[in-house]
């Protein structure tokens, strides 16, 4: 973490880090769209049926990283958290990209035929509509069939629920680890035992229900945050024997091996969250902290497109479809490699294009308004 001008909070690489997290949701995508299409695909190869969840998993951590120090910052340097403040620069960061993807996924995309596909969601449309507009879209997803260009809001729900209860906390709590311990074990534990329940007939609620409840449990990985949480707390209390060995290189390697021995030899990360999580702690508190990281990822490129990486999450399906339907139009064969690698190349280049202009016309002139409401500054409104 460096300081400009004094008095501005600034992370070296996480603008980086947010883009190629988006991204990475991006590329496994394409596979799963072209599979809800019907079209060659393969998104049941275990690495990219898996990559996009485990970068969302490295968006949790880093946003409970980043939201973590800054709160303990303020409550450092003002002695306490104004937590109005804190919710209108959430609702202004958040709120009119969430709802410009709620409305085009449920009133305006599934009226356009380009755009029309796995309709089934609809026979449910009052129910999933609620749970999107009261930010419990993971329940949706657990409980209905997947909302068209919907998907990505799930994560943002997460963080929605993580943003009501954690500024409290630390606002009032002399100690937050044993909050850690104890949201991340009931988390966890009740991940499990619906897991358990829903393969196994006799345990708990029925077949169905257990279901519903393991996806939600599943999707809501708010111990990961938590652990983002932990590596800020670390950061910010100056830790130094800790901190000394997370930038220790031998710790580095150590964690980069695993975390590629994870994507090769595991299938589903369905129980390994948290050591994904853990792994992705040491990237970032590296990445922001440790003038000696062997990795840089600060370039003027790569942090304007990180500025852009919500754009990119949120509306990156609707920019694969449209070029998907373009190939087609042109008649690329959807089993051509052609086909395969142009729409690697013109998907994301379409989903930036897209991103910008939703960055520039919505997302921007919200971000000037949440500058009133900081108090603690940070560089090109990182959080």
């Amino acid at each position: 973490m460096t300081s400009k001008n004094n008095n501005t909070i600034y992370f070296p690489g996480l603008h980086a880090l947010r883009f190629l997290a988006a991204i990475c949701v991006l590329f496994g995508h394409i596979e799963l769209l072209k599979k809800y299409m019907e079209l060659p695909n393969i998104y049941e190869v275990s690495f990219i049926k898996e990559s996009g969840r485990i970068a969302v998993t490295l968006f949790f951590v880093l946003s409970g990283f980043l939201i973590s120090y800054l709160l303990f910052e303020e409550k450092k340097t003002q002695q306490s958290i104004q937590l109005k403040k804190f919710y209108i620069r959430r609702v202004l960061r958040i709120w009119p990209l969430y709802f410009l993807l709620v409305g085009l996924a449920f009133f305006v995309l599934p009226h356009i035929s380009w755009f029309q596909f796995n309709s089934s969601w609809e026979n449910n449309f009052t129910s999933n509509l609620v749970l999107f507009v009261c930010f419990l879209p993971q329940l949706a997803l657990s409980k209905y069939a997947p909302v068209p260009y919907g998907e990505p809001a799930w994560s943002i729900g997460v963080e929605e629920q993580f943003y009501l209860f954690w500024p409290l906390i630390i606002k009032y709590s002399k100690s937050i680890f044993p909050w850690i311990l104890g949201i991340s074990l009931f988390v966890i534990a009740c991940r499990n035992f619906f897991w358990y329940a829903y393969n196994h007939t006799g345990v708990g609620h029925d077949q169905q229900a257990n279901g519903v409840l393991y996806g939600f449990f599943y999707l809501n990985r708010l111990e990961c945050m938590l652990i983002g949480a932990s590596f800020a707390w670390v950061l910010h209390k100056k830790k130094t024997r800790i901190l000394n060995l997370l930038f220790h290189p031998m710790l580095r390697v150590v964690a980069y091996l695993s975390f590629i021995a994870l994507i090769i030899f595991l299938d589903s990360p369905i129980h390994n969250h948290m050591l994904h999580a853990l792994i992705f702690g040491v990237l970032i508190i590296n990445l922001s902290s440790n003038p000696k990281v062997f990795l840089q990822l600060e370039h003027p490129v790569l942090q304007k497109l990180g500025k852009i990486s919500y754009g990119i999450y949120m509306l990156h399906e609707i920019a694969i479809v449209a070029c998907i339907q373009l190939l087609l139009v042109f008649d690329f064969s959807p089993e051509s490699k052609l086909f395969h690698t142009c729409l690697y190349v013109f998907a994301p280049l379409l989903t930036i294009a897209i991103a910008s202009l939703s960055y520039r016309c919505l997302e921007k002139p919200f971000l000037k308004r949440k500058r009133k409401y900081q108090v603690v500054r940070t560089s090109d409104s990182l959080q």
